[in-house]
């Protein structure tokens, strides 16, 4: 197996390296005695800075003076600890920072950096210790859609009024939340807005995963849903009755793209001329979509279907070297984005490749 992940390198140097400097547990030994001494050995320090396997530490930073600090601190896995980002204050991008979910957050944090954050990021960041005290701090700083649309905070009646008194606006009221998965949604709570400009209300939450969705649900409110806005609900009472009842009311790309439809063989023969297969337009469509029944024999079949861009960033395949060989061609595979593909590293490339195999290779290939 070392021979053909060696053939690969050697077939496809540059996407390997890509590879490698994504997601290998690289040591500064390795990018110091085997990598960095000419130009095809050169580190692709931002690749490299977005490597979330790599362990790092404020030496490890020190060490490497080139990291790319745009994606260093969106990356997950370094410990922005007070003490390091105090240490890294000046090259840390903390427009990028706000966004990181693995930032351990704190009242104390936000506080001593509150003229460097980008608001609108930070709004929408489930990392933040969310509270109504919080919220109503820093009010005239957040961005309302972000705390909307932010799973983790938890909207009350009682919230969303005091939030509407402090801002002096009538129009945040319980209708602007319909989207919002903080919301505890009941029966009580849809009623009340139900009637209310219908045909936006009902089209954000038609497409609202936490809705408490249930057959009782459904058969109460079906004349409010659009049926197209519930094509996006993962978490929807799918069946093959229900699928057929409303077959002609359907987003079929948005169900094409739906990671919790319950896609079998049979469904996707049956609606075969329905289904988006190649995406496009913001739509991902089957092709990238993880949850369809993947092998050979389901690829095979469909061979002339598949778009390339939807295949090669598709983390449910089942990926192998052999299987990469045997379909480069055939499905027209993007190797030089295999990289963003998690799926690929990890069924692929990270059951072979430890420290002594990737020392090897880079001295084969790169030296």
């Amino acid at each position: 197996m070392a021979e053909l992940l060696l053939k690969f390198a050697k077939e496809h140097s540059n996407p390997f390296k890509y590879i490698f400097s994504k997601w290998f547990p690289l040591t500064d030994k390795i990018l110091k005695t085997y990598l960095g001494k000419s130009y095809e050995t050169q580190i692709l320090w931002s690749i490299v800075s977005e490597n979330e396997n790599i362990k790092w530490s404020q030496k490890f930073i020190d060490l490497n003076k080139d990291l790319n600090w745009e994606a260093l601190s969106a990356n997950k896995k370094v410990p922005f600890t007070p003490a390091l980002i105090d240490h890294f204050k000046e090259n840390i991008r903390f427009d990028v920072l706000g966004s990181n979910p693995a930032v351990p957050f704190t009242e104390t944090l936000i506080d001593k950096y509150i003229e460097s954050w980008y608001w609108p990021a930070l709004s929408r960041n489930p990392a933040l210790p969310w509270s109504e005290h919080l919220i109503l701090k820093y009010l005239d700083k957040w961005e309302l859609t972000g705390l909307r649309e932010n799973p983790n905070i938890h909207w009350t009646e009682e919230l969303i009024e005091k939030v509407q008194e402090q801002l002096n606006n009538p129009d945040i009221t319980l209708k602007y939340f319909t989207a919002s998965t903080g919301i505890k949604w009941t029966y009580e709570l849809i009623d009340k807005i139900k009637d209310e400009d219908p045909m936006i209300t009902w089209r954000y939450l038609s497409a609202n995963p936490a809705l408490p969705w249930s057959q009782e649900f459904f058969e109460r409110y079906k004349d409010y849903l659009y049926m197209d806005e519930v094509s996006k609900v993962p978490n929807f009472i799918w069946s093959e009755n229900i699928i057929r009842e409303y077959e002609d009311r359907w987003d079929w790309s948005a169900l094409s793209q739906n990671p919790g439809f319950p896609f079998t063989e049979q469904l996707i023969e049956v609606y075969e001329d329905k289904w988006d297969w190649a995406g496009g337009g913001g739509s991902t469509g089957l092709s990238q979509n993880p949850s369809l029944p993947w092998s050979e024999q389901f690829i095979e079949k469909y061979l002339d279907k598949w778009a390339s861009r939807g295949i090669t960033y598709n983390t449910g395949i089942p990926w192998t070297l052999e299987f990469i060989e045997k379909y480069e061609e055939k499905l027209r595979l993007n190797v030089s984005d295999f990289y963003k593909n998690t799926g690929i590293w990890k069924k692929a490339f990270k059951p072979l490749l430890n420290t002594n195999t990737l020392i090897r290779i880079i001295k084969e290939v790169y030296h």
